[in-house]
């Protein structure tokens, strides 16, 4: 079987055309004639085949096992990609672990999770709960609102409401200020404008 040289040049004749002696000894040393055939015996033929189906909006995937094309656990519908499991690198993961949790985890610690009924907050290796908020049926502990484990610190204190037009206050805000000098919770159980009394404050002692 010939082999044809890589960098030889191609000129093709029909093959009634005699190539060969039509020079010198020297010029004929360095011509050779090529058939198809010789071409195709020298690219080799890829072995085995390729084989599977997909659908419409799934990203096709290479099955290593079955040497096959198969569908992946991605889609895409319209401007949207779909995505039933989770992205992992190494350790850390983001993504599914069901069809209503999602989860994101840094160096196997969980640190965040939501489903329809929470939305949790962890920290730390084992991991430990810090926030939770929870759409459920009060009273008791998992009842709808926020739950905070572990102490909760104000990076700042608050500013004290204004007297005056400035003063209105939120329903449910709460401030911790000082105000003349001592320190105070202040609630507002309304939205109202002052000095319709909407602001209520709690004197703190010091604790001695």
């Amino acid at each position: 079987m010939a082999t044809i040289p890589l960098g030889q040049m191609f000129r093709t004749v029909a093959p009634v055309v005699d190539t060969i002696n039509k020079g010198s000894a020297q010029a004929n040393s360095l011509r050779e004639a090529y058939t198809m055939q010789d071409i195709i015996n020298t690219v080799p033929a890829p072995s085995g085949t390729i084989t599977g189906s997909g659908a419409v909006g799934k990203v096709p995937e290479f099955n290593l096992t079955t040497t096959s094309i198969q569908n992946s656990v991605m889609g895409v519908s319209g401007t949207d990609m779909t995505l039933q499991k989770k992205f992992i690198r190494g350790t850390s993961f983001f993504g599914f672990t069901s069809s209503t949790n999602f989860q994101l985890e840094s160096s196997s610690a969980l640190n965040f999770q939501t489903s329809p009924e929470d939305t949790i907050l962890y920290h730390g290796a084992s991991p430990l709960e810090r926030l939770r908020t929870h759409k459920g049926t009060p009273p008791g502990p998992n009842s709808i609102g926020v739950v905070v484990n572990g102490q909760a610190d104000l990076a700042a204190l608050n500013a004290p409401p204004s007297f005056g037009s400035a003063g209105t206050g939120v329903e449910g805000e709460i401030r911790y200020a000082q105000s003349g000098g001592a320190s105070y919770i202040f609630l507002s159980p309304t939205t109202n404008t002052f000095p319709s009394g909407n602001w209520k404050r709690l004197l703190l002692e010091t604790w001695v």
